[in-house]
């Protein structure tokens, strides 16, 4: 297995991401082959919660039913993702599942953190998928995790994996804050 560099001082990016104006980005290359379909999955569910006041049961399962009804058999949206720290959350994903049991369009994921305390949250839970949060900044790495590091965040995030791979669920990982992540960790293009 191959280790990942480990600095004494996290790397920030200042030059693209100053401390005291917009971030800019310069663009390498555009993809010379576009993907044939393309779709997207629901953030409401988790996105939504983090910018307010949590959504009541009621009010989640009134916005899956008006997304499934906007996208029908399109295709557009194929997954919702839904948080499921607070029992209201779990509610709601159950009322979201026995929907797409009954032929709703949209498939109800969950979204978590990726550490084995939150796999084993949702191991019961009747999912086949979940977002999991891998942040891979230095920021991330240095400042949330403790003692901290590349290394730490990277086990962390490989035990969540072979857990949840182990009950069953695909994990489906968001690099946040990937474009501030130091090239030893970030993926690798084929």
């Amino acid at each position: 297995m191959s280790t990942i560099s480990e600095p004494s001082e996290p790397d920030y990016f200042l030059s693209s991401f100053p401390r005291d104006a917009f971030p800019t980005y310069i663009w390498t290359e555009r993809p010379s082959l576009l993907p044939d379909e393309v779709w997207t999955t629901e953030t409401t569910h988790r996105d939504g919660q983090q910018g307010g006041l949590p959504l009541s049961t009621e009010q989640s399962l009134k916005i899956y039913d008006l997304l499934c009804r906007f996208t029908a058999n399109s295709g557009a949206i194929r997954q919702a993702e839904f948080f499921v720290y607070r029992p209201s959350d779990r509610a709601a994903l159950q009322g979201a599942q026995e929907r797409y049991q009954g032929g709703a369009p949209i498939e109800p994921t969950t979204w978590i953190r990726a550490t084995t305390k939150d796999v084993a949250l949702i191991q019961s839970l009747g999912i086949r998928e979940t977002g999991m949060l891998a942040s891979a900044s230095d920021y991330h790495t240095f400042h949330k995790f403790k003692p901290g590091g590349r290394n730490q965040a990277a086990q962390s995030y490989l035990a969540a994996v072979q857990m949840s791979l182990d009950a069953g669920i695909r994990p489906r990982l968001h690099l946040e804050d990937a474009t501030r992540a130091p090239m030893a960790i970030r993926p690798m293009s084929p």
